[in-house]
């Protein structure tokens, strides 16, 4: 996710691999997902846009991304002050709901929210 004035804004990155940031980050594998949701880059160069091309991609567009917050130091909660970790939440719900991905995988992603 890009941060623009308004909040975040939801970004899909074409080619990108955790390997390829030195920022510090750890993946979690959550569950496996049918490849009939998922349309891989005909090309290798790496890009980013806002347009979904699969059945994963148009379901975070259905996810409103978090605002800025007014408060940054305020209770996290899941109207005035929700963070990316909430949006990740509520998109991995939407896919066990839509039954893109296993019911378990709600389960890893609240178990590794900070």
């Amino acid at each position: 996710m890009g941060t623009p004035m308004a909040g975040y804004m939801l970004e899909f990155k074409r080619n990108y691999s955790p390997t390829m940031t030195q920022e510090r980050h750890e993946t979690y594998p959550i569950r496996e997902v049918l490849a009939n949701n998922i349309v891989d880059s005909t090309d290798n160069e790496r890009s980013r846009d806002s347009k979904p091309r699969d059945n994963l991609e148009r379901a975070a567009t259905w996810v409103p991304p978090p605002r800025i917050s007014e408060n940054f130091r305020a209770p996290v909660n899941n109207t005035t002050s929700r963070r990316c970790q909430e949006w990740t939440t509520d998109y991995v719900r939407l896919l066990v709901d839509n039954s893109i991905i296993a019911e378990g995988a709600l389960d890893v992603v609240q178990d590794k929210r900070d």
